[in-house]
Order: C-alpha cells, then structure tokens, then sequence
C-alpha cells in the first residue's frame, strides 16, 4: 500500500500558510494542499474571453465577477481558486480572503485540475470543437 509523502494538514495551518505566502498559492482539499501553478498564454487568453463575455450581461446587476485571485470554500475541507466565480450574494461582498456562496464557478481544465473537477457537485462541461 502506497504512503502519503506529506501529512495532512489541518484547515487552520492551512490558511495561515496560505494567508503568509505571498507568491505561492495552495488549494486544500481535504487535508491535502496543492501548489498552484502559473497558467500559459493560452488559459490567459480563454480566461479573459471568458470573464468578458460572463461580466457584460451582468452590468448593472449585484452579480460581481471574481478571477483566480479570490479564494472560493467548497467546504469546510475543500479551499480552491477557480479561474473565474460570480456571486450574487450579500455574504461574499466585501470578503478579505474567501467568498462562500458561489453562482457561477468556472475552471478551465488541464490534466490536473480535470482530476479535481470530479468532486465538485452540480458541475457542467463545456467541450471545446
């Protein structure tokens, strides 16, 4: 049977090393955390055609459009940065870290975050061609 290579690690120590890293960003997921690596120009490219098309119907509205910079909880274990989220929820206004009550959570996939999508409930594929 294969052992962990790391520990887990608990939710508080968690956002402490996340909140101190200041070029590093982690996601959790039940006691494990995953370095976030950087994008390529082409996820760049998706990402931001995505975020204009998704933000122009939603001027003038409550909705706000957040991009990977903001930090979304799935759960009490499960701490991720989605490449783009809308709330239209009071709640997640004015947040520091982490917003809760998601409407909209889009992720454009590589290998890797495929692999995670597959526990988030309620998620839809967009395929591409």
């Amino acid at each position: 049977m294969a052992q962990r290579k790391y520990p887990l690690m608990s939710v508080e120590d968690y956002l402490v090393l996340n909140r101190n890293s200041k070029d590093i960003r982690y996601e959790y997921l039940d006691g494990e955390i995953c370095m976030l690596a950087g994008g390529s120009p082409d996820h760049s490219i998706i990402i931001a055609n995505l975020t204009a098309t998704i933000k122009g119907p939603l001027k003038g509205s409550q909705c706000r459009v957040y991009n990977s910079d903001v930090q979304l909880k799935l759960s009490e274990k499960r701490y991720v940065f989605p490449d783009i989220t809308v709330s239209c929820d009071e709640r997640d206004r004015n947040q520091k870290e982490t917003i809760r009550y998601p409407r909209i959570v889009v992720e454009v996939l590589s290998p890797t975050t495929e692999a995670t999508l597959s526990s988030v409930p309620n998620h839809t594929r967009i395929h591409n061609g």
